[in-house]
């Protein structure tokens, strides 16, 4: 169920002396996330740097072209890194390591997807967020909320200070999100990862979606 709260601050600008206040209302709710990402990576190790390039890219590009058949799955390369191999301070060769992103709203698609590509990668990340269409939806309902409560307050306010109207001098809006921060998973071995995939976790948990108004309110006669 969704927990909508209002909060309201008031702080005189000049105590009472004057009638000019600066409010702020903020309203927020609890989402269930509804994206999902998850990492795949390859690593090779050799003495020649340019094939284990080759070899990772063909490896990435062919599970980016495995995933662009899974209906709502968007996927692209993340980076590719080469680096040197060092043993007792001698250079015995190279290693390249690269990786993929992928992400869908279809979490039971991507889960079963990313067994079938751990084995050739290995996952290293997976974790949940709220989609741009979702966290704009929210915002927008958040905003109609909140902008009533900061008229109501302001009317309130107002009156308890004796005054029977008020004006709205100055706005600001904002957001504060949080969730679906990345929750790393260690490395599994091709066998490891084909038997823990029916494990791998869809349930997504929730992100703070959060509106907040700024403004400077002139009370008067």
């Amino acid at each position: 169920m969704k927990k909508l709260a209002a909060v309201l601050l008031l702080t005189p600008l000049y105590a009472f002396a004057g009638a000019t206040l600066s409010l702020s209302a903020e309203a927020k709710i609890q989402v269930p996330n509804d994206e999902m990402v998850v990492n795949l990576a390859i690593t090779r190790e050799g003495a020649d740097a340019t094939p284990l390039t080759d070899a990772v890219l063909i490896t990435l590009n062919n599970a980016i072209k495995e995933a662009t058949l899974t209906a709502g799955v968007q996927a692209k390369l993340g980076s590719v890194w080469t680096y040197p191999t060092w043993s007792s301070g001698q250079k015995t060769g190279w290693q390249v390591r690269g990786d993929i992103l992928l992400t869908s709203l279809d979490m039971k698609a991507l889960a079963t997807l990313t067994g079938r590509l751990t084995q050739k990668l290995q996952i290293t990340n997976v974790y949940f967020r709220l989609s741009n269409i979702r966290k704009d939806k929210e915002e927008k309902a958040l905003l109609t909320v909140v902008a009533a409560n900061f008229k109501q307050k302001a009317l309130a306010t107002a009156t308890a200070f004796g005054y029977p109207r008020y004006e709205i001098k100055e706005l600001t809006v904002g957001q504060n999100n949080s969730g679906g921060m990345p929750s790393p998973m260690a490395m599994m071995s091709t066998t490891r990862a084909d038997k823990s995939m029916a494990n791998l976790p869809i349930e997504g948990g929730d992100s703070e979606v959060s509106v907040f108004v700024t403004g400077l309110v002139s009370l008067g006669d």
